[in-house]
């Protein structure tokens, strides 16, 4: 168990307790937000199933204008999600439990990190097989498109 895992009950037990102390908005990782949801929903403690939900709404939201916020920084999100693959553990939750209205802007924060991505290997590695693929179709304007 890592140290941020071990972690885990003592925020859920931060997080049930402040349903009488007061609002706890503080950003955590996603698994922690996940357990929050699975729990909530498997015993029903609404709470902690209700800040999970918001979480995810507020950081995947349904319109352009709220993601392209969060994208610019100017909103700051309540999950901590620094790569690839915290998108695709958002992506796979939000099909479990049938999170459809997250779905779009989850997918679009994936081809976003995957783009930056590309990008960065098209910069640093001009012999890469990434930079080869993509440089005969305007790898350059590619990065440039999607920046």
């Amino acid at each position: 168990m890592t140290t941020s895992e071990s972690a885990l009950p003592s925020t859920l037990l931060d997080t049930y307790l402040t349903e009488r102390i007061g609002e706890f908005r503080g950003r955590l990782p996603f698994f922690m937000v996940e357990s929050m949801l699975r729990l909530g929903n498997k015993y029903g403690i609404t709470h902690l199933e209700e800040e999970a939900l918001f979480r995810l709404h507020h950081d995947y939201p349904q319109d352009l204008m709220t993601w392209d916020a969060l994208l610019n920084e100017v909103v700051q999100p309540f999950i901590e999600s620094n790569d690839v693959e915290d998108v695709t553990w958002v992506i796979d939750t939000a099909h479990e439990f049938h999170l459809n209205t997250i779905l779009p802007a989850a997918y679009s924060t994936l081809i976003k990190r995957i783009q930056s991505m590309v990008c960065a290997s098209l910069i640093t590695d001009q012999n890469s097989l990434v930079y080869i693929w993509l440089f005969p179709i305007g790898g350059n304007n590619f990065c440039r498109v999607f920046a």
